[in-house]
């Protein structure tokens, strides 16, 4: 089963963009993009939303992460990547299943890139409001992804515990032009959000940087 592997991150203050992004492209990105079944990945700067990065890694099954390569990346960093793990001011890292039915994302793009601009939104529904929250996501949100700009994949996906859900939509159009139009969109859906009895929920417009 696909899987998808997304990291989340802040800087503090102390931290250079450039020294950062050398790092993080040179080194950290390039070994976990490398890596045996790791199909398409690709690094995000926020344009909206509370996280500064992501980094988005599409898997061919979620046992990537269980193996050995994997595993000696977190077990023997460089003093390069400790320096800068040290300077994290927020991080979440999110290992997600497709919903049912959910198709492998991003199966469209060319050379297995991923979109320029995606907007991803994370909640944790309550147990017995799931059902109205795969409701609103089909009903409302999905059908209005297209007041944002050209979707060319939209998808749900989980925490293999439930406990949050991530819904991941792909665009052509630039981040700039997604942003101007990102207040209706959101004004739009969320007007079936005070039924939604979900925790959290956050949503972030992001453009592609690699």
């Amino acid at each position: 089963m696909a899987a998808l592997l997304m990291f989340q991150a802040s800087l503090t203050e102390a931290v250079t963009s450039e020294g950062f992004e050398r790092w993080y492209e040179r080194e950290h990105f390039a070994e976990r993009r490398s890596l045996a079944g790791v199909l398409a990945s690709a690094r995000y700067r926020s344009v909206i939303g509370p996280y500064q990065y992501l980094a988005v890694y599409v898997l061919s099954d979620v046992n990537v992460l269980s193996s050995h390569e994997y595993a000696s990346l977190w077990e023997s960093p460089s003093s390069t990547t400790e320096q800068f793990a040290a300077k994290v001011r927020s991080f979440r890292r999110l290992v997600l299943l497709p919903k049912e039915n959910a198709e492998l994302p991003f199966s469209s793009t060319q050379g297995g890139k991923l979109a320029s601009s995606l907007v991803l939104f994370c909640m944790s529904p309550l147990a017995e409001a799931r059902q109205r929250v795969e409701d609103w996501y089909s009903v409302c949100y999905v059908p209005g992804l297209p007041q944002l700009g050209t979707c060319t994949e939209a998808s749900l996906w989980t925490m293999a515990d439930d406990s949050m859900w991530c819904g991941l939509a792909s665009f052509e159009d630039s981040s700039d032009l997604l942003r101007e139009k990102y207040p209706r969109f959101v004004a739009v859906t969320g007007r079936w959000r005070n039924w939604l009895d979900c925790a959290a929920m956050e949503e972030t417009l992001y453009k592609r940087i690699t």
